[in-house]
């Protein structure tokens, strides 16, 4: 692999970084009642939380699979890769718990009139319930209640679920041809759906975008050095931006259609099941995003701008501590009755969750990868930051 594509691929964390801005702003508008007109398609679609959600995941699965990629399936490899991921998730979440809840109790809850109902959730839930605490603390039991603590929190359960069983992923992906990789996602898919409905469960329905980022980092050589006309590439292109951005417009597509065979009207029940179709299409609009980047000079040389580049490092802390930091910001903004200074205050927490995640990115996150790193070398897993050896997305699994 050539130091031009090396570092595209370290692009990729700014794309992250941009994807938790995208979260950030959708609480943000939700703490702060701030006024964001209705936008049109693409741009709804681009500024959709969910969607940016969806990339972290295949992105997840992209990283995950890389760090594997380099060593064979063992008890050994398998803890490593387990602490890892524990010491780089557990750390910060914990300190944004801590936040919350000094929030919520150092501030008088009659000092949040602007909230929507269900981040009322977070006020009204009972802190003292030993069983939510578990499940908060351990993040891949039965029962987890978003709305307990930080709502953002339950990305965070979907990763560490899929970690118990994703080195196996990791295998089974690796040995299969391009071909039958592909056959492999896109069943996946289909089972997903079905089972997810089934057992009521989104968490099963998420689980291919995994798979979906874990088979673009095993073909990566095949699909990046593929001869394809610009032509071609730029359909390409084009379809997965529609894809990314058009996660409501999927569900509305389908009912259209189902509509105009004769079958009749969805039920509003069924139109948000549907929505788990625009998850799978965000997935795929993510694969072709990161393509683009990785084939086009240009795309990746404004993300690896160093500013970019700065707020890619930050981008789980940007993810993790927004919520606290908005929601003292709520409370003092109702105290001293600012109600009309909504954009002052958002610009003051986007600063904040910046500066407070640079300052954790070196005093907890940096530390505690490196002890995952040299625990796991420990353990017989050789614990580089690669790639293909110098890949720094590796060092932030």
């Amino acid at each position: 692999m050539t130091e031009n594509k090396t570092h595209r691929y370290q692009a990729f964390d700014s794309l992250r970084s941009i994807a938790a801005l995208v979260v950030l702003l959708a609480h943000a508008q939700t703490l702060l009642a701030l006024n964001i007109p209705n936008l049109p398609w693409p741009l709804s679609g681009l500024l959709d939380s969910r969607a940016a959600v969806a990339f972290f995941f295949v992105l997840s699965g992209f990283v995950l699979h890389l760090s594997l990629s380099k060593t064979e399936l063992s008890f050994a490899s398998y803890v490593g890769f387990q602490v890892r991921r524990i010491l780089r998730i557990y750390p910060l979440y914990y300190l944004s718990l801590l936040a919350v809840l000094a929030a919520i109790y150092l501030q008088d809850k009659n000092a949040f009139p602007l909230f929507h109902d269900r981040i009322k959730d977070v006020l009204a839930a009972d802190h003292r319930n030993v069983y939510q605490w578990l499940q908060q603390l351990l993040l891949i039991g039965p029962g987890f209640d978003m709305y307990f603590l930080n709502p953002p929190a339950w990305t965070l359960v979907v990763e560490m679920r899929v970690a118990i069983f994703f080195p196996v992923i990791s295998w089974i992906v690796s040995r299969l041809s391009i071909r039958k990789g592909a056959i492999f996602v896109c069943a996946s898919v289909l089972a997903a759906f079905i089972g997810g409905k089934l057992m009521h469960s989104e968490f099963i329905e998420l689980i291919p975008l995994f798979l979906m980022g874990a088979f673009f980092a095993q073909h990566r050589n095949v699909i990046l050095n593929a001869k394809i006309s610009p032509a071609k590439m730029w359909s390409l292109i084009l379809l997965s931006f529609i894809f990314y951005t058009s996660r409501f417009s999927m569900r509305d597509f389908v009912s259209v259609c189902w509509y105009v065979l004769g079958f009749g009207s969805f039920s509003q029940t069924t139109l948000r099941d549907l929505l788990s179709i625009g998850w799978y299409a965000c997935g795929l609009g993510s694969l072709g995003i990161m393509l683009l980047v990785v084939r086009n000079r240009m795309a990746a040389k404004f993300l690896l701008r160093p500013a970019l580049v700065f707020l890619g490092a930050l981008s789980y802390g940007i993810y993790v501590l927004h919520f606290p930091v908005f929601l003292w910001l709520s409370a003092y903004r109702a105290k001293f009755n600012l109600s009309g200074s909504a954009i002052i205050f958002f610009l003051l927490g986007l600063l904040l969750t910046i500066a407070i995640s640079f300052l954790t990115y070196r005093f907890v996150e940096a530390p505690f990868i490196e002890l995952g790193r040299k625990l796991s070398g420990k353990l017989g897993r050789k614990a580089k930051a690669t790639y293909d050896h110098d890949l720094t997305l590796v060092a932030k699994e």
